[in-house]
């Protein structure tokens, strides 16, 4: 194989460790439980990133979902240093529409390039043996029960004609490997102020070169010799189309393989506007009602223009004395997402209110370890959802007077409260809460 090798080592049903024993060497290692469940059946949207900022993680995965239907989602964090695995689960776990979310801690080196990128022209290597692990371990470990995969950088969106998904595309060939070209996006103004985003920028230059290519495969079907790579699946039939195409946005990027986030300048003559692309973002994003005016930070309010529903609500629960009580804190994290952050017995938890088209969907996380040991007693036996780090606890109806809607919040609000305190600290504990979710 190119940069990796697979190895296939059998062993009996339930085995809990495995050693390998030579003359020359002995080495054991538990036997993890097996995932391929995880996303069964699901369309899944995988990739790897290291310190990419958050409110492109989370852009990214939102437009996936919105124009292809993607519900499971696959990161494997390669190190970074700007924030946790954790939080990166956190950032993506509020996304509507993502059933299965799975962050994985990858520590190692990516491995030293070629080519261009260390100005070794036509250099006849490339050393990036971490990705092609990722490959190997997402293919194995996670994904070979899935429907359909698209594998996409955080700085690649992709898009297919005609406003179809790519599985539709994918569906429509029998091969089991759908390959596409890519576009690269300028950046031609700058964003002062705030960190860039996907959605500030829509022109590319027709004197450019294509991005090289991505793909989107059905992984039962691809023959166990091929091997997924980043641009294709070499081994496994494949579509050419130019049906769909991945836009790769030269701003989102931390310069890590080389300098390509400074400011080009606009020429009319060879910049075009991707009318596609901004009529896919709007959508995407809401950015007829709302747009984002700043950068995502763990358990920071973050400058947003919410949406005017949550602005109503968030208005009388400020004003509701018994929350008032509590240590709380009210903050947008998105548009349609309206986060209370409060003190149970000592602990740091939140509720995501998430605003969809018909209701506010509750939802209960913590901030800590110690804080999720808490959650665990208060919504057991409840029968709640537990979806990328978070239950789902509550779905409130949106009346036509929004005090209504914001009553019917704080009783349940006010519910879990009383639930999460100690023993010790409210003898109450033991109280039902209302409108906890059964399915």
């Amino acid at each position: 194989m190119d940069r990796t090798q697979r190895s296939f080592l059998p062993s009996p049903q339930g085995s809990t460790f495995i050693s390998i024993l030579s003359d020359e060497f002995s080495i054991s290692t538990s036997v993890g439980p097996d995932l391929r469940e995880v996303f069964a059946g699901l369309n899944v949207l995988f990739t790897k990133s290291k310190d990419n900022h958050l409110i492109w993680i989370r852009d990214w995965a939102e437009f996936h979902v919105k124009h292809h239907g993607i519900t499971g989602l696959l990161i494997y964090d390669n190190g970074s240093t700007a924030y946790s695995p954790e939080e990166v689960l956190q950032t993506v776990g509020s996304v509507d529409g993502l059933t299965s979310v799975v962050v994985v801690r990858w520590p190692f080196k990516f491995g030293p390039q070629g080519g261009g990128w260390d100005g070794l022209n036509d250099a006849p290597w490339d050393s990036d043996f971490c990705e092609y692990g990722i490959m190997e371990h997402a293919r194995w470990r996670f994904l070979p029960l899935a429907k359909a995969v698209i594998n996409a950088d955080v700085d690649e969106l992709v898009l297919a004609n005609d406003r179809k998904s790519v599985f539709d595309v994918l569906d429509s060939s029998s091969a089991p490997v759908l390959r596409y070209p890519g576009r690269w996006i300028e950046k031609t103004s700058a964003v002062p102020g705030r960190v860039p985003r996907h959605s500030d920028f829509s022109t590319y230059d027709i004197s450019r070169g294509n991005a090289t290519a991505k793909w989107a495969a059905r992984p039962a079907d691809i023959p166990e010799v091929a091997q997924w790579k980043t641009h294709g699946v070499p081994g496994a039939d494949t579509t050419e189309t130019t049906d769909v195409m991945h836009r790769h946005f030269m701003a989102i990027s931390s310069d890590w393989k080389r300098s390509r986030t400074g400011t080009r300048k606009f020429t009319p003559s060879n910049q075009r506007t991707d009318q596609a692309l901004v009529d896919a973002v709007r959508h995407a994003f809401d950015l007829d009602s709302a747009e984002v005016d700043g950068p995502v930070a763990a358990e920071s309010p973050m400058l947003v223009v919410p949406h005017k529903t949550l602005v109503a609500l968030q208005g009388i629960l400020e004003q509701d004395k018994t929350l008032g009580l509590h240590a709380t804190k009210l903050w947008f994290y998105s548009t349609r997402c309206l986060v209370l952050d409060m003190e149970w017995s000592r602990r740091r938890v939140a509720i995501d209110m998430v605003l969809t088209d018909d209701d506010i969907v509750v939802k209960l996380h913590a901030r800590d370890a110690v804080g999720q040991k808490l959650l665990e007693r208060v919504v057991s036996q409840t029968g709640c959802l537990f979806r990328s780090g978070k239950y789902i606890v509550a779905r409130v109806r949106l009346e036509a007077v929004p005090s209504a809607t914001a009553s019917a919040l704080l009783r349940i609000i006010n519910n879990l409260y009383v639930r999460g305190q100690e023993p010790d600290d409210n003898p109450a504990v033991g109280l039902v809460a209302e409108g906890l979710a059964s399915n």
